[in-house]
This record gives C-alpha cells, sequence and structure tokens, in this order.
C-alpha cells in the first residue's frame, strides 16, 4: 500500500501604494524618483542597498 501527499500552494500578491502630490515640474519629479528607487537608495538607517 503507498500512500500518495499532494499538496497546493495559492499564489498571493499584495500591493503598496503611496501617493503624494508635490509642486515640482515633471522632469525633476521623475529624477528623484528614479534616484529613490535607483543606485542612489538608502534604507532607514541610512546605509545603502546592495
Amino acid at each position: 500500500m503507498s500512500a500518495t501527499t499532494t499538496s497546493t500552494q495559492e499564489i498571493q500578491t499584495f500591493e503598496i501604494r503611496k501617493e503624494i502630490e508635490i509642486n515640482a515640474p515633471i522632469d525633476i519629479a521623475f529624477e528623484a524618483m528614479l534616484d529613490e528607487l535607483g543606485p542612489e537608495s538608502q534604507s532607514m538607517d541610512g546605509s545603502r542597498f546592495p
């Protein structure tokens, strides 16, 4: 007699969104956003992300 075990995993997703209004031209705002997400990004303690 053999036992067969099957398991299924649900795919779960979530979305985090933060919307703010700023008073700056779109090119300046976009460049600042890229700086935050790109190579100049930092963690809360000021250390760089890998």
